[in-house]
């Protein structure tokens, strides 16, 4: 494949209704230097809850992010989470939220997952969303952003070979959720 050719589909998930983590595994970081997960979701919680991420299911505090949402069209706000276990990626409607049928869109994009030193570079996300609302309740948009940082000690030398995505309060993906993993060519 070029660069400039079609996206590579590598996988796709589905939540089960019970599972509150869904993961992307045996990514073979080397292949490509930009991955990309596209999705719709939701939560079987009532009200809104956050998508999080975790590289290689490290739940240590490694991670930096940064935020910029607007809610109903308000003012832009901007926020910055310090090192965490669990960075945001997005806002996502639980089952109040017309009759469970909202979703949110989801497009997560992802460099520098391998440790060669043709990516240089923390490994790093850009997040984009928007949904939730119908109209009666809450609709946000906004871009998420965050690295896996070594300074704050993930690991060097190591490729990112799992992308763990789930409920920052535990609660489980619908089956109405869905997931797809996508690798950019870079040559």
């Amino acid at each position: 494949m070029a660069v400039g050719d079609a996206l590579e589909l590598v996988g796709t998930l589905n939540g089960t209704g019970s599972a509150s983590t869904l993961t992307f595994d045996n990514i073979d970081a080397d292949s490509s230097m930009s991955w990309i997960i596209r999705g719709m979701c939701s939560s079987s919680t009532t009200g809104s809850t956050l998508l999080q991420l975790r590289m290689n299911n490290d739940s240590n505090s490694r991670y930096y992010g940064t935020r910029i949402q607007t809610y109903e069209g308000s003012s832009l706000a901007a926020y910055s989470q310090g090192a965490s276990a669990n960075p945001y990626v997005a806002y996502i409607p639980g089952s109040n939220y017309n009759v469970g049928y909202a979703r949110t869109a989801v497009n997560i994009e992802f460099y520098n997952l391998s440790d060669s030193s043709t990516s240089p570079g923390s490994p790093s996300f850009l997040s984009r969303f928007g949904g939730m609302g119908n109209g009666a309740t809450e609709t946000v948009t906004g871009y998420y952003s965050g690295s896996y940082s070594y300074n704050l000690g993930a690991p060097t030398g190591t490729d990112v070979t799992e992308i763990n995505l789930m409920t920052n309060d535990g609660s489980a993906f619908p089956s109405t959720t869905v997931f797809s993993l996508y690798k950019r060519p870079t040559s």
